[in-house]
């Protein structure tokens, strides 16, 4: 089966570092770890390498972020992009229909954008 965490992380260098302890600690087949706060994005990647583990020989890593910020990583990262223009726009129009009486979808589905980059392979390679 499949484990999953969800940790929350500060930001910076030492919150890296400590989350990706947590990490190792409880979770050691560790493959794959999803950030959904950019700026940790090379802190954690910085925090991996230290302590012997390959972005992306060991481990995949990918970021729920804009595909700029992914790319310009120490390690290119592969990125989920949330279209958050469509996002916002999609909002303001649901709740000036709300507002007005109108009636609204129980449920939005706006498609995310996955770029593919260097910080996701299968483990060893």
């Amino acid at each position: 089966g499949l484990t999953s965490a969800v940790l929350p992380c500060g930001t910076g260098r030492d919150a890296a570092r400590a989350v990706v302890e947590r990490l190792l600690r409880d979770l050691p087949a560790l493959t794959a770890v999803v950030v959904h706060n950019e700026p940790l994005v090379d802190p954690l990647i910085e925090a991996f390498e230290e302590l012997g583990i390959r972005v992306p020989g060991d481990l995949s890593l990918t970021a729920v972020c804009p595909a700029p910020v992914a790319a310009a990583a120490r390690v290119p990262v592969t990125s989920v992009a949330v279209p958050a223009a469509e996002l916002g726009a999609r909002a303001v129009h649901l709740l000036v229909r709300k507002l007005s009486g109108a009636p609204v979808p129980g449920t939005t589905l706006l498609p995310p954008r996955l770029t593919e980059r260097s910080s996701t392979a299968p483990r060893g390679r």
